[in-house]
């Protein structure tokens, strides 16, 4: 099964599940993959917990997951600083109204205004995403907590 072994993050054992720390790409995310549903909701019950004891007094702990199942379970884990870029408050042309979620921190952005799609650029996705996304620091950190 180790479909996520392949991505040469930073991997903690657990018994019956697989965790790997991706910070390499430009959404850093740490990966779940494993047979058991059980095992696998322990271990994203303790990264949720690492992740809540980081953050602020919110009441819940800011990241977006996917989960699916093909010969067992893989969960992509993606925790997040803060939930919009920095363009999507700004006025005129500078606006640009994308907040992303887990479908686009996967790598499929939706941008609901046809303006939006035609100028945003590779750039605005990058900014987007250093300005969302923490940092593979943070991420080692948190597989260093649980």
């Amino acid at each position: 099964m180790q479909c996520f072994g392949r991505l040469g993050g930073r991997g903690v054992p657990r018994p019956g599940v697989r965790v790997v720390g991706v910070g390499e790409f430009l959404r850093p995310f740490i990966a779940m993959e494993g047979e058991d549903a059980g095992r696998i909701l322990d271990a994203f019950q303790r990264l949720a917990a690492a992740l809540a004891a980081n953050g602020d007094e919110a009441e819940e702990p800011m990241m977006n997951i996917l989960a699916f199942y093909e010969e067992g379970w893989r969960v992509l884990l993606f925790p997040r600083r803060k939930h919009r870029p920095s363009f999507y408050d700004e006025e005129g042309e500078r606006k640009i109204l994308v907040s992303p979620a887990a479908v686009d921190l996967a790598g499929v952005c939706i941008l609901p205004r046809d303006e939006d799609f035609r100028k945003i650029r590779l750039q605005d996705l990058e900014t987007m995403f250093r300005e969302v996304c923490v940092s593979p620091a943070d991420i080692a950190r948190l597989l260093t907590a649980w």
